[in-house]
């Protein structure tokens, strides 16, 4: 297992909020404070131009979790109702859990919670200094946090009480974790990758992993079925990280059967599909059969040739042959506070496959088209029409067209 820590070190690409804190530590207890979200009911403002396909719009139901500057909106697609989520500053995207009934994000210096059944947020104290990685335990109840840059804090936070429980504390390392489908944490410290434990929450306590096996929620560049029999993993070179030509690798759509065995977590995959000099990643399953992933374009060793394509790709994994199109290119190419695309090539924040499989929500426009928008593609036709769009004439200059309007990330609910 020694490549345990370097496989999971990036399942949540460490956040670019360093130089907004300090590395002292806070040494203050964890209160909770909730503050309902402002229901708004006005309708999605009318884009520019009228895109094609807007006959889809009657179609499409649900609701969509979305990051428009530093707060959270929700638009009912049925009432065009929109909700405004205030009380917290967003300085990342929401991790949601797996039901969709809660999410968890960085609000700096502290953390935010987002209850997508009551529609209210709550602030979390950090009880450490710089944040740098979040995740939410599946069944919602818990927050894992690390934080610190001198000297690290592995925590967990029962979302329901607030009390905050210390997983583990060293200098001059890192933490890195996942998930079991159970919420348990499966961490390690990168000073001792070797030495893997999974920590009981509800117990307050860590153990070796043993032998037993393990359902896993997930990993780098992967993502588990919805059913959990299988886990989905498209792995991206950083460029630069190749010593030489040897340590360089093409992505692919490769396998994992799941449960795996704590020997098997260097994940080691059944390759599916790939191309010479594919640069690929970010998989969400659409359903148990066929993936979504963001094929960014071609190239060397996580060397892009040419522009990227930021593409959304379908494949089929138990019928194979080539992936198809489906929508794109993804937008926010030049958003300066979007650390997961600068620093981790992931994109899973900017696209959301519909409940049913019917239909992919992404993030088109940026910065320098003047525009932002939620685009719905319907997967089998290719119909595409804009849930939400905002022009930079609605905003006072570019910096407020950045920080209050910029679309950030989009999640699509029941």
């Amino acid at each position: 297992m020694k490549r345990f820590c370097l496989l999971l070190g990036i399942v949540l690409v460490i956040l670019g909020v360093a130089a907004c804190g300090d590395d002292e530590e806070q040494g203050v207890s964890l209160q909770a404070a909730g503050q309902g979200a402002t229901p708004t009911p006005t309708l999605t403002p009318e884009p520019a131009t009228e895109p094609p396909g807007d006959g889809i719009r009657a179609e499409l139901s649900g609701r969509l979790l979305y990051l428009k500057g530093r707060h959270f909106e929700m638009l009912d697609l049925e009432s065009g109702e929109v909700t405004r989520f205030e009380g917290a500053e967003a300085y990342s995207s929401a991790v949601i859990n797996a039901d969709r009934t809660r999410g968890v994000f960085v609000a700096f210096p502290d953390f935010g919670v987002i209850d997508l059944e009551t529609n209210e947020v709550r602030v979390l104290d950090n009880t450490g200094s710089t944040p740098n990685q979040l995740d939410i335990s599946p069944d919602g109840r818990w927050m894992a946090t690390s934080t610190g840059n001198i000297t690290a804090r592995l925590e967990v936070t029962d979302l329901d009480g607030g009390a905050v429980q210390s997983v583990a504390s060293a200098t001059r390392t890192w933490f890195a974790w996942t998930w079991t489908v159970d919420s348990r944490l499966v961490w390690a410290d990168a000073q001792v990758p070797d030495e893997a434990l999974i920590y009981d929450p509800a117990a307050g306590v860590s153990e070796p992993l043993g032998d037993a096996l393990l359902f896993l929620t997930s990993f780098p560049n992967a993502d588990t079925s919805p059913d959990g029999s299988r886990m989905i993993r498209v792995p991206v070179m950083m460029p630069g990280n190749g010593d030489d030509a040897a340590g360089c690798f093409d992505s692919y759509v490769g396998l994992i059967a799941l449960p795996m065995a704590p020997a098997d977590l260097d994940l080691s995959t059944e390759t599916l599909w790939t191309e010479s000099g594919l640069i690929a990643s970010s998989p969400q399953w659409r359903d148990d059969h066929t993936v979504l992933f963001v094929r960014l374009g071609s190239g060397a060793c996580g060397e892009l040739r040419g522009d990227p394509v930021r593409e959304i790709l379908l494949y089929d994994v138990d019928g194979g042959g080539e992936p198809r199109l489906v929508a794109g290119p993804i937008g926010n190419t030049d958003d300066p506070n979007d650390e997961e695309q600068r620093f981790g090539r992931q994109f899973n924040h900017l696209y959301s496959p519909s409940p049913d499989g019917a239909y992919v929500a992404w993030v088109d426009g940026g910065i320098g088209a003047g525009e932002t928008a939620i685009r719905v593609t319907h997967i089998e036709t290719g119909e595409t029409s804009t849930a939400v769009q905002f022009v930079e004439s609605e905003a006072v200059g570019a910096g407020d067209f950045i920080d209050e309007y910029l679309i950030r990330q989009v999640v699509w609910l029941e």
